[in-house]
């Protein structure tokens, strides 16, 4: 196939295009995110090296789980499973440096496990979302994915940079991760029998645990005398 024709076969179906730029724009500013609140936490090299494994990492496995996405999305707990794990990660990620109990949260290999987690439960829900706008477009597909590298670098570069400015991004990536993490859960085919349908389920409860989750965490680190990030000073950049 050449390339006029490859071209032609991802224009074909500007809505499906439209909604697949759209869609990258939202999910792979997911991905960002977390790798760059995870990323901001370190300096220097090994921010760089963490952006690059992070968001190369999400790369491999969106093209990897591309044919299998939705076979894996259908099987049973296994969306379950994966929000869950989002949990986890989102509640990692609001300890602050200096936790006596945590510190190594901030450390490189960390900071790695923690966005390769994350990478491998929001590729399947970003590939699902590609594949099942693409309609069997091969090309349209590619085009979808391969629009997600630059995406994801350059989105993840700028959310660390910020977050060196404005901590409380740290709070906004963990409320998002909450978030898509009940989404999967209240999706998954596990569960999806015993939930009837509604906006409480779908959009209402989702938006709870966004805002609730950070909140909780705040509620028990203040009771418990532990630190917490601060909202606006950064607390991770050398000299503070």
């Amino acid at each position: 196939m050449d390339l006029g024709q490859i071209v032609q076969d991802i224009v074909k179906d500007p809505a499906a295009l439209g909604q697949i730029i759209l869609f990258d724009l939202i999910l792979s500013g997911d991905n960002a995110v977390v790798i760059g609140v995870v990323a901001s936490r370190l300096q220097g090299r090994q921010r760089r090296w963490a952006i690059i494994i992070g968001a190369g990492g999400a790369v491999v496995l969106r093209i990897a789980l591309a044919s299998i996405a939705t076979l894996l999305l259908q099987a049973p707990a296994i969306s379950l499973i994966g929000g869950l794990a989002l949990f986890w990660v989102a509640w990692r990620l609001l300890k602050p440096e200096g936790d006596e109990e945590h510190d190594a949260a901030t450390s490189f290999p960390e900071a790695i496990r923690l966005i390769i987690l994350a990478d491998v439960v929001m590729s399947l829900d970003n590939v699902l979302t590609v594949a099942g706008t693409a309609h069997g477009n091969i090309p349209l597909l590619v085009f979808g994915l391969a629009l997600s590298i630059p995406l994801l670098f350059v989105g993840a570069g700028l959310i660390a940079l910020a977050t060196d400015k404005a901590p409380i991004i740290i709070y906004i990536g963990s409320a998002l991760i909450f978030r898509i993490a009940v989404v999967l859960i209240v999706d998954d085919k596990l569960l999806h029998d015993f939930l009837t349908p509604s906006l409480w389920f779908e959009h209402v409860i989702p938006w709870l645990v966004a805002f609730g989750g950070p909140a909780l965490y705040v509620a028990l680190a203040k009771r418990g005398g532990r630190a917490i990030v601060p909202f606006w000073t950064n607390p991770f950049a050398k000299g503070t």
